[in-house]
């Protein structure tokens, strides 16, 4: 799949299955992407990824990582940004020395 259409790409599985998918991050362009979302949207991405890539001959390139359950880097997590950053406030030192954390 060209880069350029990475993407739209994931962004019609999205709409197609109703599932939040999102790239949170260009790892290395034309080869890694990082997509958090839903199981179900994931599991329908990794469907249609295999299915191109049995079309296709290529190399396995949808990688599951276990463990995660949070889509960290995505906008679903923008609404507690601000409450977040009051939590760190209220226990980070004030006079904490860079260098030291």
């Amino acid at each position: 799949l060209p880069d350029a259409e990475v993407t739209g790409f994931v962004a019609e599985i999205a709409e197609r299955t109703g599932e939040f998918l999102q790239i949170v991050n260009f790892n290395l362009r034309g080869s890694q992407y990082a997509i958090a979302g839903t199981v179900r949207g994931l599991e329908a991405l990794e469907e249609e990824v295999e299915r191109r890539r049995e079309i296709s001959g290529g190399k396995r390139s949808f990688i599951l990582v276990p463990g995660i359950d949070v889509p960290f880097h995505s906008s679903v997590l923008r609404v507690g940004v601000d409450e977040f950053r009051r939590s760190l406030d209220r226990v980070m030192p004030r006079d904490a020395d860079p260098n030291l954390i």
